[in-house]
């Protein structure tokens, strides 16, 4: 018998026997889980939860689409994607349609719904970087670089933007990268 065994013998012989064997299974002394069909119970050492909130472990099952309270209704969602491709109105009138547009959408149903508040407020900043990106583009344009920087800035914008306005529709937040956070 090796000097390992000799001295695990005592330590096990001293384990009750149980025909449940779940005390042998726990010998630190933590709680075992809940049976299922019970509540978990908050775990030992927290403070109770304030009346109102579900139990540890419980999950709550999503809301459908349409519904108060739920990812966003049609409409909702619409104007979300109204608020991004609002931004095309620049490709009209330059500089204040790009800018004008998303603006005037946010600020027409920001209160109405959270959806369009965030995303309103994603377009506004995203058309705001793209403008601060177009005059350090126009800068360049003197050392030649910026002309190509130009056409690709405009590229990404029509491309970021119907991105934007597609994951708008099906109810995601979307956030733009390189985007700076101006209007939070």
């Amino acid at each position: 018998m090796s000097r390992l065994q000799r001295g695990l013998l005592p330590a096990l012989r001293s384990i009750p026997s149980s025909p449940n064997r779940s005390i042998r299974n726990n010998l630190q002394g933590y709680p075992q889980p809940p049976q299922p069909g019970y509540p978990p119970q908050q775990p030992p050492g927290y403070p109770p939860l304030p009346p109102g909130y579900p139990p540890p472990g419980y999950q709550q099952q999503p809301l459908p689409f349409g519904t108060p309270g739920g990812p966003g209704s049609q409409e909702e969602r619409n104007w979300a994607m109204l608020c991004h491709l609002s931004s095309f109105a620049g490709f009209l009138v330059p500089i204040l349609g790009s800018i004008g547009g998303p603006l005037v959408a946010w600020l027409v149903k920001k209160d109405q719904w959270p959806l369009v508040d965030d995303q309103g407020k994603e377009a506004l900043n995203f058309q705001l970087s793209i403008m601060l990106y177009g005059l350090i583009s126009f800068v360049l344009v003197f050392v030649i670089v910026g002309i190509f920087l130009l056409l690709a800035l405009v590229v990404f914008d029509f491309v970021m933007v119907i991105i934007a306005a597609i994951e708008a529709q099906k109810g995601k937040v979307y956030r733009y990268p390189l985007c700076i956070r101006f209007v939070r």
